[in-house]
């Protein structure tokens, strides 16, 4: 899980984040038999604030899909990205309503001392802008959707995650 869901978790909290600090990083076989990891949980160490990141084949409850926590307020999202389900539902892209998700996010602020939660429709989501992205790179030499400075520190983290695991302690990036 860590090389499968693992670069597209770590990859969106340095987007939002940046360069962790360091990394620690748990890694186990949880399911009968088997071979690889099937659990992760990491923490990304920044000066003040701290990234987890988990996931888990043995986890049923899937609702939650991202938490950020601040000062401010948090946001919570639940359920996947939707596209998928509307391509094996026959929906094509570009079709109204395709990568449209009705499951709204929740922003939840204090004001007067009561937590008050403000819902947040998603944006449509498209893959395919991000393979024009590499269509243009490729054919255009436009920029790649994904800077190769950022492919790199996203294995920078796995491998730091790695060895975290098998080292049982933290790796300083």
């Amino acid at each position: 899980m860590l090389l499968d869901l693992g670069p597209h978790l770590i990859d969106q909290a340095l987007v939002l984040f940046g360069r962790p600090l360091a990394v620690y990083a748990d890694v186990a076989v949880q399911k009968d038999g088997g071979v690889a990891g099937d659990y992760f949980h990491l923490l990304l160490r920044y000066p003040r604030l701290r990234v987890l990141l988990h996931a888990s084949q043995m986890t049923q409850a899937t609702n939650l899909r991202l938490a950020v926590h601040g000062t401010a307020g948090s946001f919570i999202k639940s359920g996947l990205d939707t596209q998928e389900d509307h391509l094996k539902a026959g929906l094509r892209p570009g079709a109204p309503g395709y990568g449209d998700d009705p499951r709204l996010g929740v922003l939840i602020q204090m004001e007067d001392g009561e937590p008050v939660s403000t819902p947040v429709q998603p944006l449509p989501a498209d893959y395919r802008a991000y393979y024009a992205g590499i269509r243009e790179a490729i054919t255009m030499g436009a920029p790649s959707p994904v800077p190769v400075e950022e492919a790199l520190l996203v294995m920078e983290v796995i491998d730091a995650a790695q060895r975290s695991a098998v080292e049982r302690r933290e790796i300083t990036l």
